[in-house]
């Protein structure tokens, strides 16, 4: 998404959510969640969002088949265009930009969050980490604020700004 400022790792995740959903409607935060579990940079080490799902969710191969029977529900369907992502998934996009700049992997993971609190709309990437972690969508996105270091005052200016 050429408007949202990302680190390099975010980009890459990114990239890979796109060719994961090559063969489904569109990019959805499914997709997305894949991407930040699969992802490893040059030197082999995971996104920081993997490394707190495992942490917090884990284990984080029970959150890749979850995420992947997702996915596999809209395989199949015509390809994506790669430009064409879910609300939600372009929501939680948005939101990572402005939670910070460049925004990287948990900044993502944190977006896809908030979209489904903000929109009062459950996406499947939400809901699958919530259910590993074991908590409601509000005492997710508190765990994972805390452990990205976004403040109260960044959370609302990015509920403003999208």
């Amino acid at each position: 998404h050429a408007a949202t400022p990302l680190t390099t790792n975010a980009r890459a995740v990114v990239a890979l959510s796109n060719r994961l959903a090559a063969d489904s409607l569109m990019v959805g935060t499914e997709h997305l969640l894949l991407a930040l579990l699969a992802y490893r940079d040059e030197e082999g080490m995971p996104t920081r969002a993997a490394t707190w799902l495992d942490e917090n969710a884990g284990p984080v191969e029970a959150l890749e088949t979850a995420a992947q029977e997702i996915a596999g529900l809209t395989a199949g369907a015509a390809a994506a265009t790669n430009a064409m992502r879910s609300r939600s998934a372009a929501r939680g996009l948005e939101l990572a930009s402005a939670l910070a700049q460049p925004a990287g992997s948990e900044h993502l993971l944190m977006g896809v969050l908030l979209a489904a609190v903000i929109d009062n709309n459950p996406n499947a990437a939400a809901e699958i980490v919530c259910r590993g972690v074991g908590v409601e969508l509000g005492a997710c996105v508190e765990r994972l604020q805390a452990s990205c270091g976004v403040s109260e005052l960044q959370r609302e200016a990015a509920n403003r700004a999208c």
